[in-house]
């Protein structure tokens, strides 16, 4: 009588190991395709990840080189070239850090070159899409009122002014913001507006350099009139 062999459960375990084995062999035989499609892809996917952050990092990188050599034209009078500079930065590379700085630049040296016209569109775009905080928003504004004036659009000037100022009362330009609306509505012939700027001058501190600057204008003009002792 033959005597069975007991099978230890090491001994199980082993067979259970070697049978999925070649089950997973056979798998793979039978799926080598879809494998080797879904290893490709993948490897693509990471290829391309690699990529895209080489390339971004390539882009940052040649902004600010750029952006590097626009500073410097511009401290060497080289204004023509620091625009074009400024505007590559923007037109090619809009995406990275650089392109708020050179927005910002580029509006202001449009204005000290008297363009007028291109440094209202530059402030206007940097103000709606590269502005990164109220003060630089609030300088924007300023700018794109200040070049409507350079233009003698005075009455859009005046306005532009007067709500630059009343959307920051807390503003260190607000004073001179008020004092360039006054200006500019007297310019425009606009009475109205150069009053209400005046009025708003007066309720911060009649002691001012501008309120009293403000107050000789309107009265040359002949806004402000001499009545009972004191002008009205």
């Amino acid at each position: 009588m033959t005597t069975k062999k007991r099978i230890s459960k090491h001994e199980m375990k082993e067979d259970q190991f070697v049978t999925g084995m070649f089950k997973l062999e056979e798998w793979a035989e039978a799926n080598l395709k879809t494998i080797i499609i879904a290893v490709g892809a993948v490897i693509i996917v990471g290829v391309a990840i690699w990529v895209y952050i080489a390339q971004s990092g390539s882009a940052e990188d040649k902004a600010f080189d750029i952006l590097g050599r626009a500073e410097v034209e511009m401290r060497t009078n080289q204004t023509q070239l620091a625009i074009t500079d400024y505007e590559e930065v923007l037109n090619k590379y809009g995406s990275t850090p650089a392109a708020s700085q050179a927005a910002f630049k580029l509006a202001n040296l449009l204005f000290q070159s008297n363009d007028f016209v291109k440094a209202e569109q530059a402030f206007r775009t940097y103000a709606d899409k590269y502005a990164t905080d109220d003060t630089f928003r609030h300088s924007a504004k300023r700018g794109i009122a200040a070049s409507l004036a350079g233009q003698a659009r005075h009455q859009e000037a005046a306005a532009a002014f007067l709500e630059t100022a009343k959307a920051d009362t807390a503003a260190v330009t607000y004073e001179e913001d008020l004092f360039d609306a006054l200006e500019s509505a007297v310019k425009a012939g606009d009475q109205t507006l150069a009053r209400e700027a005046f009025a708003l001058l007066e309720k911060r501190g009649s002691s001012s350099e501008r309120y009293r600057s403000a107050k000789i204008t309107l009265i040359e003009k002949g806004i402000l009139t001499y009545d009972q002792g004191e002008f009205k």
